[in-house]
């Protein structure tokens, strides 16, 4: 009876301990599933990392296409620049040589008797236009002071019926 209780509990002891259901599993092994374009575990990473290079290598030829375009760009932009400014310096150059060719006025000779002459004729014209001037002076101060009472005039006129009425 001893023995039939540690053979009882013998066995009891070894179903207590957890079995261990682990499945070693083999990442080189295709599933088995049937289908047709079945893939290993490893297989799959392989490839993952394939496209992995290859968008990078897309991205890095993007970038470097981009720099390249920028820098054309910016060689465009300087030359335009330097040419603006070369156009600029060449203008420059050109209104302050016209401006020393032309700021010496030619040299006049005033004893000229042709010119002599049209001085003369010019203070009279200007003598004649200052006398007709004060001429006419006068009589504006007049004829100020009759348009003054003709304006009193009607407004009186205006005034006098309503008053009337």
């Amino acid at each position: 009876m001893r023995q039939r209780a540690e053979l009882i509990q013998q066995i009891r002891a070894i179903e207590s301990v957890p079995i261990d259901r682990w499945k070693p599993i083999d990442l080189t092994s295709v599933a088995g599933h049937g289908v047709h374009d079945e893939m290993s575990i490893n297989e799959l990473r392989e490839r993952l990392e394939l496209i992995k290079l290859e968008r990078d290598k897309e991205r890095e030829s993007k970038r470097d296409q981009i720099v390249k375009e920028k820098q054309i760009k910016e060689k465009l932009i300087t030359n335009t620049v330097q040419h603006i400014a070369k156009y600029r310096n060449e203008l420059t150059a050109q209104t302050t040589a016209k401006q020393r060719n032309t700021s010496a006025p030619p040299i006049i000779d005033k004893t000229h008797p042709q010119l002599q002459q049209l001085k003369t004729h010019l203070d009279s014209q200007k003598a004649q236009r200052l006398l007709k001037q004060s001429q006419r002076d006068i009589p504006n101060e007049c004829n100020h002071f009759y348009q003054l009472e003709k304006s009193s005039d009607k407004t009186q006129k205006r005034i006098a019926p309503s008053l009337i009425a």
